[in-house]
């Protein structure tokens, strides 16, 4: 029972005069018992000589009853009940309506309960958010509580917890409610503790499913009843497995352009679901920019090099030329930074023409890796040659049905090898002389303007 401190017990006794408290029988003895309040947790003694208008016969665990409160004169005894009556079953509200038809959105779900734990036998700990409403606040009548406005609070929003039994089921039978789901509820505080939580949660609707991003891959690895897919979005190899192909008449097998997305497994792992089987050549791993740029070659094309025993059959790199490099001004003018890419022998032009050397202006396309989104340069071809380390010389020994031929050279005895490969055609050479011809022409009309004024 409750003890009392400060002010004495003739006070208290004279302002609990004509006070009424309701509660409810908690435990019962040979000649006395308990009965707990409905307006806190605290319990009281009381003494059968103070029922009223009831026999201790008519008494059991729960029944509702109303009662006074004395207060002892010493101030370490209890504080007693007194004239206890009893009250219909129902009198008492445990609850008071707070808000009334609010609507929320799930925020966590329901926590399931043990087997061990045997006082709960519903779930708990969920949590509702409550979402203010859009309307003009109405205020409401003078006198009377309007119970469908929420409390004005410094958050925009409040969250409730509720339990299993604060759930209303659905049309189709139980329902749990899941993180994201729209719904009403009603606010209640109860009595005893003061504390709010949400009720008669009602289904609204399910959470908007967000826009999946579709992702395209082939796949690589194909085995009895799952695989692996090599993804053109990103730089990895997803799992799969066959249950998640859309169309269940069609077996997998490798090389299949396939559409998918991503979702993760039990351990947080990436797979590929919900796949449908795309028509052949709908996937692409590069994108090539259709804009044709123009840059100077910082590094050459190198020349492997064969072994003594000539280049082997499972030589990765083959006899193609690799590891040029090219730079190009990006950006608007005044903002530009310079770019470089990387080229290979194959990505050429014409890789069986001559190759671009230092200096020279070449024309190309950026092609991206869409898996690891590297970038090279590809379609790359001189436009211009560097004047730096070029020479003049005649042809000759050039013999009929032969591949090569060899030059005289001006600037130097030695004659030089030349392979039919390396020859421009002349129209290129006299593109090259049509240009500078064009130059001389502008400079020349520029100095006649000069003159003239």
């Amino acid at each position: 029972g409750g003890r009392h401190g400060g002010a004495s017990a003739e006070e208290r006794n004279r302002d609990e005069q004509g006070k009424r408290h309701q509660g409810f029988i908690r435990n019962l003895k040979d000649s006395y018992g308990f009965l707990q309040s409905a307006d806190s947790e605290i319990q009281y003694f009381f003494h059968f000589s103070e029922l009223r208008e009831c026999e201790v016969q008519d008494l059991r665990n729960g029944t509702e009853v109303e009662y006074s409160l004395c207060y002892p004169a010493r101030p370490n005894d209890k504080i007693m009940a007194v004239r206890v009556c009893p009250l219909p079953k129902g009198s008492i509200k445990l609850e008071e309506e707070i808000l009334m038809n609010q609507e929320g959105v799930i925020v966590r779900e329901m926590r399931e309960t043990r087997g061990y734990d045997r006082n709960r036998k519903e779930g708990y700990g969920g949590r509702v958010k409550l979402v203010p409403a859009s309307a003009p606040d109405t205020p409401p009548v003078e006198g009377e509580q309007n119970v469908n406005q929420p409390k004005k609070t410094d958050d925009k929003s409040q969250v409730y917890t509720f339990g299993g039994e604060d759930v209303k089921p659905r049309e189709a039978g139980r329902w749990n409610p899941q993180e994201g789901d729209v719904v009403t509820f009603d606010v209640v505080m109860t009595r005893a503790t003061k504390q709010q939580r949400a009720t008669n949660i009602t289904f609204v609707r399910a959470p908007e499913p967000p826009k999946e991003e579709r992702e395209h891959g082939i796949l690589s690895t194909v085995k009895d009843s799952f695989g692996f897919i090599r993804c053109a979005d990103r730089d990895e190899r997803l799992f799969f497995h066959i249950s998640e192909f859309q169309d269940k008449n069609h077996m997998p097998r490798a090389g299949d352009e396939v559409e998918f997305s991503v979702a993760p497994d039990r351990d947080g792992r990436n797979t590929a679901v919900q796949i449908v089987v795309l028509p052949k050549g709908t996937v692409v791993f590069v994108a090539i920019s259709p804009e044709k740029l123009v840059g100077v070659i910082e590094r050459a094309l190198r020349v492997p090099v064969p072994k003594k025993g000539g280049f082997g059959r499972d030589d990765a790199r083959g006899r193609e030329p690799f590891g040029g490099m090219l730079r190009y001004d990006e950006g608007e003018a005044g903002k530009t930074k310079v770019v470089k890419l990387n080229f290979d022998g194959d990505n050429l032009a014409d890789p069986r023409g001559p190759h671009p050397l230092v200096g020279d202006q070449v024309e190309f396309q950026v092609c991206m890796d869409k898996p690891t989104k590297k970038k090279k340069a590809v379609q790359v071809k001189v436009i211009s040659y560097s004047t730096e380390g070029r020479e003049q010389g005649v042809l000759t020994k050039c013999k009929q049905g032969l591949p090569y031929a060899f030059i005289r050279c001006c600037d130097r005895e030695e004659p030089v090898f030349l392979h039919q490969s390396e020859y421009q055609p002349a129209q290129f050479q006299n593109a090259q002389e049509d240009k500078k011809d064009e130059a001389a022409k502008e400079a020349v009309k520029t100095e006649a303007a000069k003159e003239a004024v």
